[in-house]
């Protein structure tokens, strides 16, 4: 069965008339019957976003216009699904990148002679300096992995999506 998207179409004779070429009123109406009788949504035009996915009915004296894009449904989504697997490899990929920066930064301000001095002034913070040192140095060393693992699922995904749309 071929697939359409609804762009718009503000009654079932326009959007059959945009589908099949040069329609008498009769086949019109025919084809209108066999839209609504495919798709029980097009009974409310107003109710239908744009890009919802139309079935075409099977008819031998319907004939849908060649220069009316039959879209894989599919293909559409899939194609949208990379795009935003895409887009959130790479904002992944910098937000990494500043937790990374920012774990290296606080490690580096909790080992500063400025901060050593103040423990020294407050030795009851000393037991909570040496627990925030060494979470802030697990989660330095775990940011990579977190990120390669991370990243590699999303290749997968998209792989898995190209494949499957050919």
């Amino acid at each position: 069965m071929a697939f359409v998207t609804f762009r718009g179409e503000t009654s079932i004779a326009t959007l059959a008339d945009k589908l099949f070429p040069g329609l008498s009123p009769a086949d019109l109406k025919k084809a209108e019957a066999a839209l609504l009788k495919a798709n029980p949504q097009l009974n409310d035009l107003n109710q239908l976003e744009h890009g919802t996915v139309l079935r075409l009915p099977r008819n031998e004296d319907l004939r849908p216009k060649v220069n009316r894009k039959l879209e894989n449904p599919d293909a559409q989504v899939a194609a949208i699904l990379l795009d935003a697997l895409s887009a959130l490899t790479k904002q992944l990929r910098e937000d990494f990148g500043a937790a990374e920066k920012e774990a290296e930064a606080q490690l580096e301000q909790l080992k500063s002679e400025e901060f050593t001095q103040l423990l020294r002034s407050r030795p009851e913070l000393e037991e909570v300096a040496k627990s925030a040192v060494s979470t802030q140095t697990k989660r330095a060393k775990e940011l990579p992995a977190r990120q390669a693992a991370l990243s590699k699922a999303l290749e997968q995904a998209q792989k898995d999506l190209r494949d499957a749309i050919g």
